[in-house]
């Protein structure tokens, strides 16, 4: 009887060792995953939010790329120039699932919902800059994206440590009041 409780001791403490060898090894990106999940689920309502919020003070989106304002019946008071950037960087798992899907090709889909993220937050952060320096419109708006890495030696592909930067910029108008004229006849 003492026998089989040491051999049972020894198979348990056989199996314990691989199986905490795999929890030190991959336990950070799995956690990472969960973690980061929960983390932009809540990010992605927050923006959602803020959009709603934003967007119902204006008549219209007031983010656009067109060069001239989209209501044409008002003349441009004053312009000015309004800009807004965000960085954004994968979590672990993220980084860990594109490094697996690197050595097969193809779409990496797993980092969508980052860039996706990162593009409406800047968008979103312009939008509230406008609000704030009260800009009706702001028109000619060109969005630029940089990464950032670690490493300035671009060659490095050892380099994991990779970020992204969005910047965001166009003219923000202001807008004078309609001026209606009544001929008289």
């Amino acid at each position: 009887m003492a026998e089989d409780v040491s051999t049972v001791g020894e198979i348990i403490g056989i199996l314990l060792i691989p199986i905490f060898i795999i929890l030190l090894t991959l336990g950070p990106y799995f956690l990472s995953a969960i973690v980061g999940s929960f983390h932009q689920n809540g990010l992605r309502k927050r923006l959602e939010i803020r959009k709603q919020v934003t967007l119902s003070s204006f008549p219209m989106d007031p983010i656009h790329s067109l060069s001239r304002p989209a209501n044409v019946n008002h003349s441009i008071q004053s312009s000015g120039l309004v800009m807004a950037n965000v960085s954004i960087s994968p979590s672990w798992w993220q980084m860990f699932v594109v490094s697996i899907h690197s050595l097969f090709g193809g779409n990496i889909s797993t980092l969508d919902s980052v860039i996706r993220w990162g593009r409406e937050e800047v968008i979103q952060r312009l939008r509230e800059e406008a609000q704030k320096q009260g800009w009706d419109e702001v028109i000619n708006v060109r969005l630029e994206t940089a990464m950032i890495r670690k490493s300035s030696n671009a060659s490095n592909r050892k380099d994991k440590g990779a970020a992204m930067e969005y910047l965001i910029y166009g003219t923000g108008i202001r807008l004078s009041p309609i001026n209606i004229q009544l001929s008289s006849a």
